[in-house]
C-alpha cells in the first residue's frame, strides 16, 4: 500500500522513517504512565472525608480499611489523616489516586440519592467484601466528598459569661442515664452549689455525645460491656487533672488547690468508683476494695495533710463497708450520714443504703456530715451531699432576717407607743417641714424606721433570724455539749495529722463525748415531740383545726416528695398500729390516713373533749 493511498483512509496509520506504522489515535491520545507518589499533583488526587469517627485514630482506620477493601483499592489510598477543626467535630481525610478515587467519588454521590448522610458501608458497598465489611467496618462512620467550605473558620461573637455562684459542696449520684436527665441534673448541681460530683451509670457509649454540663470539667469512663459508665464533674474554676490508673472502674482526679479548707493550698484527691452489684460479684467487690485501699493508703502516707475522699455507688451497706475498711487496715473511713442513710428506692423491694462518701480524718474536719437528698427523684438512687464547713459567696455574707415575738408585743405594746423618742422625731419632722425641704419625707421615714427598730430591740420585740447559723434552736446545755464535741473532734484530727501520743486518748474522749451528746439530744427530742403532740391534741379538742394543721405541717418536710407528680410524705419513716416500720410512700400514706381517720372520727359519748383521751 502506497503512502498516498494510506493517507486517503481517514489517516489510520502513518509511516515512520524506520518503516514502522503507528496509529494516529495513539499519537493524538498518548497513554499516560502511572506516576509515582512524589510526582502527583492536586489534580491527580481525589479527597474523601469520613465523619462521626469519635476517638478513632488514623492508624485504626488504616487497619480497618486494609481488611475491608481489595488490595488494589487499598494501595491507591495515599494518605489518611485525622483533622481537628475549630468549627467542627474531628474527621478523617483520605487522599486517593484519581484513577480509583473518581470511582469512589461517584459511589459516594450516588449514595446521597438514597440517604442524606450515607454510611461508609453504603458508599463503599461496590468495593467491599460483604462478610468482611459487616464484621470490621464500623456502622457509625459517615462518608462524603471533600468540600472546601468545611474548613472555613466561623468567628462567633464572644458572649459575656454569666457570673456563677461559688460552689463548695461535694456530691455523689447514681443517675441511671445522663442524657435523658441532663437538665434536671444540671439544675440540681446549680441549686446545691456542687463543686465536685461523681455520677454513676451514665450509659454513655464511646461513640455517643459526650457529657458536657455547663461550667464543669468532665473526667469520664464510657459504657462498655459489663460496666455502665461513670464520670467525675469538677468546677472549671478549680485547677484539676486526672491521674491515670489501670482500673477502668476508678477515676482519680487531683485538685491542686481546694480553697474551702481550714488552711490555704490544701490538695484534694477525688476518687470516683462504681462497684458491681449482685451477690455473684461479692468477691470482685472485695478485690477492688483492697486495690482502692492500697491507692488511698499510698496517698495518705506520702502526705497526711491532703484531703482524700472516695465517692460512688459501693453496692454494699454502710455497716458492711465500714467493717471491710477496718479489715483491710484502710486509712479512710465511711462518713456517717445525718438522718436516714437509705439512698436507693427500687420500684419493688426494700430501700437500701448503697451510696456512701468515704474520706480520711482531714475530710471530717473540713466537711460536715453527708446528707441524703430525697427531693431529687430522678432515678431509683438519691444523691448524697457533703457540705463544706467554710461558707462561700452569698451564704457567708447572708443578711440577717428579722423576726417579731408576739408575746413580747402583747407585753410591751404600751411602752412601744408611749416612748419619749417619738416626740423627738415629731419635732425634727416639723422643723424640716417649715424649711420647705423636698427631702423631708425621706428623712422622716428613715428616722421612724431607725427609732422603731431601736425600741423593738430594746424591749425584745424584734430579733434577728440567721439561717446560716446551725443548731441555733438547741437549748443551752445541748449547745455546750455540741461545742465540746467539736473541740474534741478538732483535737483528734490534729493528733492524727501529727501522729503524736495523744491520738488514742483523744479518740476515747471523742467517743465518750459523742455518746453523751447523743443521749442528751435524744432525750430533748422526745420531750419536744411530746410537747408537739400535746399541742396538736389541745388544738383538736378546741376544734382549732388551723393551728393543729400548722403544727402537723411544721413536723413534716413538705419539700421531700416520693417522686415527680407524686404526693408528699413526711421526712422520716413511720410505724403503724402494729409496730411495723413503713418506709415506702404507699405505706407511709396508709399509716397517716388510718391514724387521722381514727383521730378525727366521731365519738358518741364525747370522750374526745377530755385531754387525757388523746
Amino acid at each position: 500500500m502506497s503512502s498516498s493511498s494510506s493517507s486517503s483512509h481517514s489517516g489510520w496509520a502513518v509511516v515512520r522513517t524506520d518503516g514502522a506504522q503507528i496509529p494516529e489515535y495513539k499519537l493524538e491520545n498518548p497513554v499516560r504512565r502511572i506516576l509515582r507518589t512524589r510526582e502527583l499533583q492536586s489534580r491527580d488526587v481525589t479527597r474523601l472525608v469520613l465523619f462521626n469517627i469519635g476517638d478513632d485514630t488514623a492508624e485504626f482506620a488504616r487497619k480497618l480499611l486494609k481488611g475491608c477493601l481489595p488490595s488494589n483499592v487499598y494501595k491507591s489510598i495515599l494518605k489518611v489523616q485525622k483533622v481537628s477543626h475549630t468549627s467542627g467535630a474531628p474527621r478523617l481525610d483520605l487522599w486517593v489516586r484519581a484513577e480509583v478515587g473518581e470511582g469512589l467519588k461517584r459511589c459516594v454521590l450516588a449514595a446521597f440519592q438514597n440517604d442524606r448522610t450515607p454510611t461508609a458501608r453504603e458508599a463503599l458497598k461496590r468495593y467491599l467484601n460483604y462478610w468482611e465489611s459487616r464484621r470490621k467496618l464500623p456502622w457509625w462512620w459517615r462518608m462524603d466528598v471533600y468540600r472546601p467550605w468545611r474548613d472555613r473558620i466561623i468567628l462567633k461573637a464572644r458572649a459575656e459569661k454569666e457570673a456563677r455562684e461559688p460552689t463548695s459542696n461535694v456530691m455523689t449520684w447514681n443517675v441511671n442515664g445522663y442524657h435523658s436527665k441532663s437538665i434536671m441534673i444540671e439544675e440540681a448541681l446549680n441549686n446545691m452549689r456542687v463543686a465536685v460530683c461523681a455520677i454513676q451509670e451514665t450509659l454513655v457509649r464511646p461513640q455517643s455525645a459526650p457529657i458536657r454540663p455547663k461550667g464543669y470539667t468532665v473526667y469520664s469512663a464510657p459504657w462498655l460491656e459489663g460496666f455502665r459508665g461513670q464520670a467525675v464533674l469538677v468546677d472549671e474554676r478549680l485547677p484539676s487533672y486526672r491521674i491515670p490508673h489501670e482500673e477502668p472502674w476508678l477515676i482519680h482526679v487531683k485538685i491542686s488547690h481546694w480553697p474551702y479548707s481550714d488552711t490555704e493550698n490544701r490538695i484534694l484527691h477525688v476518687l470516683g468508683i462504681y462497684l458491681p452489684s449482685g451477690g455473684n460479684y461479692k468477691g470482685n467487690r472485695g478485690r477492688k476494695l483492697r486495690t482502692l485501699t492500697n491507692i488511698t493508703n499510698e496517698i495518705i502516707n506520702k502526705s497526711s495533710k491532703e484531703l482524700v475522699m472516695v465517692l460512688g455507688d459501693w453496692n454494699m451497706s454502710f455497716r458492711d463497708l465500714q467493717r471491710r475498711l477496718v479489715y483491710y487496715h484502710s486509712e479512710i473511713t465511711a462518713l456517717e450520714v445525718v438522718g436516714s442513710g437509705l439512698s436507693r428506692f427500687p420500684t419493688k423491694g426494700q430501700a437500701k443504703d448503697l451510696d456512701h462518701i468515704v474520706g480520711n480524718p482531714v475530710v471530717q474536719s473540713c466537711f460536715r456530715r453527708p446528707r441524703v437528698l430525697r427531693s431529687y427523684a430522678v432515678s431509683d438512687h438519691r444523691p448524697v451531699l457533703l457540705g463544706s464547713r467554710k461558707l462561700t459567696g452569698d451564704a457567708a455574707q447572708q443578711e440577717k432576717r428579722a423576726g417579731f415575738d408576739k408575746n413580747m408585743i402583747t407585753r410591751h405594746k404600751q411602752k412601744l407607743v408611749s416612748s419619749n423618742r417619738w416626740e423627738a422625731i415629731s419635732k425634727r419632722v416639723d422643723m424640716l417641714y417649715e424649711t420647705e425641704n423636698e427631702a423631708y419625707l425621706h428623712t422622716a421615714t428613715d428616722a421612724f424606721n431607725i427609732t422603731f427598730d431601736k425600741i423593738c430591740r430594746e424591749y425584745g420585740i424584734k430579733y434577728d433570724v440567721v439561717d446560716s447559723k446551725p443548731n441555733a434552736h438547741l437549748p443551752r446545755h445541748l449547745r455546750k455539749k455540741l461545742n465540746l464535741l467539736k473541740a474534741y473532734s478538732d483535737k483528734y484530727a490534729e493528733s492524727v495529722l501529727r501522729r503524736n501520743a495523744d491520738e488514742d486518748r483523744m479518740r476515747v474522749n471523742l467517743a465518750r463525748t459523742k455518746r453523751a451528746f447523743k443521749r442528751a439530744y435524744d432525750k430533748w427530742k422526745d420531750q419536744q415531740n411530746v410537747k408537739s403532740y400535746s399541742r396538736i391534741a389541745k388544738a383538736m379538742t378546741e376544734f382549732d383545726v388551723k393551728h393543729a394543721w400548722q403544727e402537723i405541717r411544721r413536723k413534716s418536710n413538705l419539700l421531700n416528695t416520693t417522686g415527680e407528680g407524686e404526693p408528699m410524705k413526711p421526712s422520716q419513716p413511720l410505724r403503724n398500729k402494729n409496730g411495723a416500720l413503713k418506709t415506702d410512700s404507699a405505706g407511709i400514706q396508709e399509716t397517716l390516713a388510718s391514724h387521722y381517720k381514727d383521730l378525727l372520727q366521731d365519738v358518741p359519748n364525747d370522750d374526745f373533749k377530755d385531754p387525757n383521751w388523746w
